[in-house]
């Protein structure tokens, strides 16, 4: 998906694939009734991989961010990390010696 949002099964999945020089993007998705907004933060300029992902408030563990309800609007953040899984080693970590060997 585009910016790494990806629809699953009722609702939305955050996989956060982003230049690394973004220091993050908000997207606002409507399906039906609902609404989405969605902010990525990046403060470790990595390209992808998200650490956390927090949900009207609370921190969410599941892997499918469901759609809202009628007239509702749900809040997400998710925060890329160089700690976070997924995480894609970039050309100039590369060329520091501590990427893939080409």
């Amino acid at each position: 998906g585009i910016l790494g949002l990806r629809p699953a099964e009722g609702g939305i999945r955050i996989v956060p694939c982003i230049p690394e020089d973004w220091p993050g993007y908000e997207a606002t998705l409507r399906w039906g009734p609902g609404e989405l907004r969605i902010r990525v933060e990046n403060p470790d300029r990595v390209e992808g991989g998200v650490c956390s992902v927090v949900v009207d408030g609370e921190t969410w563990d599941e892997p499918v961010i469901p759609w809202p309800g009628e007239g509702r609007i749900r809040e997400v953040c998710a925060r890329i990390s160089a700690d976070g899984p997924g995480i894609r080693k970039t050309a100039r970590s590369r060329e520091a010696g501590d990427g893939d060997r080409r």
